[in-house]
């Protein structure tokens, strides 16, 4: 009993000693592919040196001093995005009702010109966005359910208006199927 016992931890053994080579070669090929990647991206002028990059059985505390230790290049300004469709080439209906906003977001929609003003006034700063954000959320989960039932209030008023709108956009796009309409493209020459 005590050599099948042997026998099974030895095969075991081996299976993990085969795992943990597979892994060590993966992760060194991971490795190569992100030096290329780095060089690639250092050619395109990307600045990518500021996300935090873990590997899996890296310390972050390694990754946190490369990033102190590479230099901060100058963000170049973003290009200015096109329109997309939304919903995969889909315009969005603009007599459809737009959905009522969460608490949450109402909290923000009050509280950020009033927050971003404070900040700036206290310490003299402009906070991005994501600071912004991020300062209002540790603001609304200090609330208290009292405070807070003030937006959950005005989300459910408009969620009754969004429904009521909703089941009106509904009929009169139903009664407007019945009556199909002929649509004649006009050339900008015929005009």
């Amino acid at each position: 009993l005590l050599k099948e016992r042997m026998s099974l931890v030895k095969d075991d053994t081996r299976s993990m000693i085969y795992r943990i080579s597979k892994i060590k070669k993966l992760i060194n090929k991971s490795l190569k592919e992100r030096s290329v990647m780095m060089a690639e991206l250092d050619k395109l002028g990307d600045d990518y040196r500021n996300i935090p990059v873990t590997l899996p059985f890296q310390n972050p505390a390694i990754v946190r001093q490369e990033l102190s230790t590479t230099e901060v290049k100058e963000k170049k300004p973003k290009k200015m995005k096109v329109e997309k469709e939304a919903n995969n080439g889909v315009i969005r209906d603009p007599a459809l009702p737009k959905r009522p906003q969460n608490p949450f977001f109402q909290f923000c929609k009050e509280q950020r010109d009033i927050v971003a003003q404070q900040v700036l006034t206290q310490q003299g700063i402009h906070l991005s966005k994501k600071e912004l954000t991020k300062l209002l959320a540790q603001r609304w989960n200090e609330l208290s359910l009292d405070e807070k039932q003030v937006y959950n209030d005005k989300f459910e008023e408009e969620r009754i208006h969004y429904n009521i709108k909703m089941a009106e956009y509904k009929r009169k796009k139903e009664e407007g199927e019945g009556s199909v309409e002929e649509v004649i493209p006009i050339n900008q020459g015929e005009i």
